[in-house]
């Protein structure tokens, strides 16, 4: 099984500003894992309420191992790009991330309360949300108007294990 490392960013309704963050990545972009070269590829899905871009490695065409070191690396520099975007309300990188942040109506109502806990390693919110939320210190300013829950990199857990990496 192909595990899909990836940056998820919702938009809400803010289909407009979802365009132009997938318009600035319209050019070639590589990212490093260690000594690899990783081709990045990128999708906005738009629907009325939700328009989510993801971005993600061609897990097809580079079937390589990386380390949790590595896949790190290549959250930071996923994190750095997203710095960049504008009038999106949720985002987060990592493996499958975009089931964390598809569904703006669960994290704003923080049903199972891991948002208040810091459950999600680098979750990023709109300082609107993280208000509505009462949200503490565990979410730090990430640039202005967002503040985010700061990313400590990937490690083994349940459902990832170094065997898991393989397929990436």
């Amino acid at each position: 099984m192909a595990i899909v490392f990836m940056m998820a960013v919702n938009f809400g309704s803010n289909a407009e500003a979802a365009r132009a963050a997938d318009q600035s990545l319209n050019r070639s972009l590589v990212l490093t894992a260690g000594s690899h070269r990783l081709s990045i590829y990128h999708h906005v899905s738009e629907n009325p309420d939700s328009n989510l871009l993801t971005v993600w490695t061609d897990y097809r065409r580079q079937r390589i191992r990386l380390t949790f070191a590595e896949l790190s690396e290549v959250g930071h520099q996923l994190y750095d790009l997203l710095a960049t975007f504008h009038g999106y309300t949720a985002a987060a990188c990592g493996v499958e991330a975009d089931g964390d942040v598809a569904f703006l109506d669960e994290l704003t109502t923080d049903a199972h309360g891991a948002v208040r806990t810091g459950g999600y390693n680098g979750l990023v919110l709109t300082e609107a949300i993280c208000d509505h939320l009462g949200l503490d210190d565990t979410y730090v300013p990430f640039r202005p108007g967002y503040r985010w829950n700061p990313y400590s990199g990937e490690e083994p857990d349940e459902g990832l294990t170094p065997d898991s990496l393989a397929g990436l």
